[in-house]
C-alpha cells in the first residue's frame, strides 16, 4: 500500500475522530434525555414570541419561547424554558408533555423537541470510527499472520 494512501486514510481517521468528539459534546445532553430522562406533564406558565436576529442584525426569525412548571415525583417543583418554532402546537394554560433529567443539575425541555440532527451526526461518526477500527484491526491481523513463523 502506498504512502499517499496511508496518509489519506490517517487524515480521514483524524477527521472522523474530531467529528465524533465534537458531535458527542453537542449531543451529550440529548443522549442523557434519551437514556436517563423521565416524562412529566407540565403547566404552561407563559408562551411568547421572540425575534432572533441573524448575522449583523439581518434576517431575524420568529421563535416561540415556552415557560413551564411541573412537580417531580419526589415533590420537587421544577420550572423550565424551551424555545421552539412559532407553529408549535400549544395552548396557554394547558398541560404539555416535558422530558427532564432528575437531580439538582437536571434539565428539562418540551418532550417532542429533540435534537435529532446532532444525534444523527453522532451516529454516523460512530459508525465511521467503527469501520476504521475494524479495517485497522483486520490489517494488523493480516500483517502479524504474514510475519509470524509457521510451524510444520
Amino acid at each position: 500500500m502506498g504512502s499517499d494512501t496511508e496518509i489519506a486514510r490517517a487524515k480521514w481517521l483524524l477527521i472522523s475522530a474530531a467529528i465524533f468528539l465534537l458531535s458527542g459534546c453537542i449531543s451529550w445532553g440529548e443522549l442523557m434525555y434519551l437514556v436517563a430522562g423521565r416524562d412529566a406533564q407540565a403547566d404552561v406558565v407563559k408562551a411568547y414570541e421572540v425575534t432572533r436576529g441573524g448575522r449583523f442584525g439581518l434576517g431575524g426569525h420568529q421563535r416561540l419561547t415556552v415557560e413551564f412548571a411541573f412537580i417531580e415525583p419526589d415533590g420537587t417543583r421544577r420550572i423550565g424554558t424551551d424555545t421552539v418554532p412559532p407553529d408549535w402546537p400549544l395552548a396557554t394554560g394547558a398541560k404539555v408533555p416535558v422530558r427532564y433529567t432528575a437531580g439538582a443539575e437536571g434539565r428539562s425541555r418540551l418532550a417532542d423537541h429533540a435534537n435529532w440532527i446532532g444525534l444523527a451526526v453522532f451516529g454516523v461518526s460512530l459508525a465511521s470510527i467503527s469501520i476504521f477500527g475494524v479495517r485497522l484491526w483486520r490489517e494488523a491481523l493480516a500483517e502479524t499472520r504474514d510475519r509470524s513463523p509457521r510451524s510444520k
